[in-house]
């Protein structure tokens, strides 16, 4: 089947948000303020694209630093109105940090 592509209209993503505009958003949010290594923790646990690496920083495990629970909900609503994860995510990630936090 030939589709064509004249009358198709590209679609266009909105663009990511930055580190700063989620960190503004979750402190007129919620009143907290977050790192950019919070947002990149969680954005690796997501497998979304950071604009920050451990690796590439030489940081070692035992060393990042570990997000509150509050930060960490903070951050995930965040993502989801920025539309960068969806309701369904959201959850899944929830059930499964609850299970591994205990």
């Amino acid at each position: 089947m030939d589709v064509d592509m004249k009358g198709l209209k590209h679609e266009r993503l909105p663009p990511k948000p930055t580190y700063k505009q989620i960190q503004a958003y979750v402190l007129e949010k919620y009143g907290l303020k977050v790192s950019p290594l919070y947002i990149a923790n969680v954005k690796g646990e997501l497998g979304l694209e950071k604009q920050f690496s451990y690796e590439k920083e030489g940081i070692v495990a035992k060393n990042r630093p570990q997000c509150s629970k509050d930060k960490l909900d903070a951050v995930i609503k965040a993502f989801k109105h920025f539309k960068m994860i969806s309701s369904k995510i959201e959850h899944s990630m929830r059930k499964e940090w609850r299970k591994r936090d205990g």
